[in-house]
């Protein structure tokens, strides 16, 4: 009898340190993203196992400062999961400083200010070429890195404006104010940041490829593979909209400290808009419960379609949005045109029973062009296809499901 139990055990011993050499041997081909390694519930994970980001954001245009927020934020909402490689940025000589300087005086910088407000960030290669082949004619040499550099500090010059005179539109005061103003208009952006930190700490990072490019998510939502790209643009953009924050106190004479004088670090400013944006949230649901209208999906599975375009219009308007309905024939694909903080969103809503396919990503994208927006989204009280969320990704179109659209109806009416 004791013979045999001493069997048992040497084969349960021998098949655990063979699983145990198998799992070492996939770890080691096929890298600890493979397998989920990253998922919160792992206790013994530790600074050094952390998941390297690649922003692959090098320029001279990032100071410091900027530098040190993205690293808190991606501390702080992604902590023991993610953290961002060595950035270095670019230093540029003192001529190529001062030729930079003689070409911002000259009359001919207008284009590169013109370009930059009529294309943003999204410019084809086709367009900068042929500002670089302008440029150039009238006897102003840039390389390309030199000329994109330009663009980006033109454009950020330019949404720092926007972004200022919006802030001061509200009228703040005190750094309270101001940080209350603030959470207001950006809770959207923060409630991205926050998704993500819960769908990556949930799914743990997977890859599709040896590329960095390939690293990324599970999003639930979407039931779709979310690239790290798009953590790292949200994380770039508020990174951006803060050190905006901290420019424009600054300028307002707003000291950026505590009652006793101390200075607040990035860390405790984040912090304070994450808690602001969380009371407004609750603020919110209160005024949700006392309204006489409740709004449910079910309500919105009754609707027309046109129906479903105005309630949709009167949804946005409540997120902030000023919002235009287009005609019922010849909208160029677009259903709804939307404004906010001067960047503007064409909307295809596709009220609808089945599943919604390509054709309405293809119709937003094409109505981005025609009305000059800097975005495209689709919302449907259905679901989205495999290709159409696929579509969706490589456009850049924002997609809206039903699960998403319930979300919005009970936060915001």
């Amino acid at each position: 009898m004791l013979s045999f139990i001493s069997s048992i055990l040497i084969i349960v011993f021998l098949g655990w340190a063979t699983w145990f050499s198998v799992k070492k041997i996939i770890l080691f081909i096929f890298g600890v993203d493979k397998i989920g390694i990253y998922k919160e519930e792992e206790e013994d994970i530790n600074e050094e196992q952390n998941l390297q980001v690649p922003l692959n954001f090098k320029t001279n245009l990032i100071s410091e400062e900027e530098l040190e927020i993205i690293r808190v934020i991606f501390d702080t909402f992604f902590f023991s999961v993610l953290k961002i490689g060595d950035i270095t940025p670019i230093e540029q000589s003192s001529t190529a400083n001062d030729f930079n300087e003689q070409f911002k005086a000259s009359d001919k910088y207008s284009y590169v200010v013109r370009f930059a407000k009529k294309y943003g960030k999204d410019y084809s290669e086709e367009e900068f070429v042929k500002l670089q082949e302008l440029i150039k004619s009238y006897g102003f040499y840039f390389n390309e890195q030199e000329l994109r550099n330009l663009i980006l500090a033109e454009r950020t010059g330019q949404e720092f404006l926007h972004f200022k005179e919006t802030l001061l539109s509200y009228s703040p005061k005190t750094f309270e104010e101001h940080v209350t103003v603030f959470a207001k208009i950006f809770s959207k952006e923060f409630a991205f940041l926050e998704k993500y930190q819960k769908d990556v700490r949930r799914e743990g990072i997977t890859t599709l490829s040896d590329s960095d490019d390939d690293l990324g998510f599970w999003d639930e939502d979407r039931s779709a593979f979310t690239p790290l790209t798009i953590v790292n643009e949200q994380v770039m953009d508020i990174s951006r909209k803060l050190h905006f924050l901290k420019k424009t106190m600054s300028e307002n004479k707003v000291e950026v400290a505590h009652e006793n004088g101390r200075k607040v670090s990035n860390e405790e400013l984040i912090k304070m808009v994450t808690a602001v944006k969380r009371k407004n949230e609750l603020e919110r649901f209160e005024k949700s419960l006392k309204r006489n209208k409740l709004y449910s999906l079910e309500d919105v599975d009754l609707m027309s379609g046109y129906e479903f375009e105005t309630f949709l219009g009167t949804l946005f308007e409540k997120m902030g949005y000023s919002v235009m309905q287009t005609k019922l024939s010849g909208d160029q694909g677009a259903d709804l045109v939307m404004t906010k903080l001067d960047k503007t969103t064409v909307v295809q809503a596709k009220k609808s029973k089945n599943k919604v396919g390509n054709k309405a990503i293809q119709e937003v994208v094409a109505s981005i062009s025609h009305y000059k927006a800097q975005k495209g989204m689709v919302i449907t009280n259905a679901e989205f296809t495999p290709s159409a969320i696929e579509l969706a990704e490589s456009n850049k179109v924002s997609l809206i499901n039903k699960k998403s659209l319930e979300r919005l109806i009970r936060e915001y009416l």
